[in-house]
């Protein structure tokens, strides 16, 4: 009986264990690897931009899910990628990646943002591994259109970001959405 216990209570610990190991078993979003050098992908990257020489945004035709994404933007620092971050705008970008997130990484931690700004709703959802980290930041912004009618528009960051340089064994299924 007290087997049994023991395994009914570790059963969810198993269950989450293995898609936050995906995330270290990717070390990245689509294509893209933290650690890799910065040089690997310069036939696919737009110019530097102006204000942050260490950004470099991803072009379109590089993109495979690129009607479900507006942006996509690569960190380096001394050439190498230290931050991946993906850019939705719109309800059905955001819950598409909302479930891929899901599907690929499990259900991740919840936190409500400390909203000030009335109109505006902010939460993150956590996925913590032993080498990578990913947050995702969704804001739900209503406003006010010149004609008076309210709108809302859902927006949404991922930052992918090395944690740590453990080296992590397996592999990811064939179907794996991300």
């Amino acid at each position: 009986m007290t087997r049994t216990l023991f395994l009914l209570f570790l059963l969810p610990v198993f269950a989450t264990a293995q898609p936050i190991k995906n995330l270290d078993i990717k070390n990245g979003f689509l294509q893209f690897k933290l650690g890799d050098s910065i040089s690997h992908y310069t036939a696919v990257l737009h110019n530097h931009h102006k204000a942050t020489l260490n950004e470099y945004e991803v072009m379109d035709k590089a993109i495979g899910l690129k009607h479900k994404i507006d942006k996509l933007t690569l960190t380096a620092e001394n050439g190498i990628i230290t931050k991946i971050e993906v850019y939705m705008q719109g309800e059905e970008q955001v819950q598409f990646m909302d479930d891929a997130m899901k599907k690929a990484y499990g259900e991740g931690s919840n936190e409500n943002g400390n909203d000030t700004i009335p109109g505006r709703h902010t939460t993150y959802l956590l996925w913590l591994g032993k080498k990578v980290s990913a947050i995702a930041k969704k804001q739900k912004i209503d406003f006010r259109s010149v004609n008076g009618i309210v709108r809302s528009v859902t927006v949404e960051h991922i930052f992918f970001r090395k944690t740590g340089d453990l080296k992590i064994e397996g592999a990811l299924s064939a179907d794996f959405p991300l």
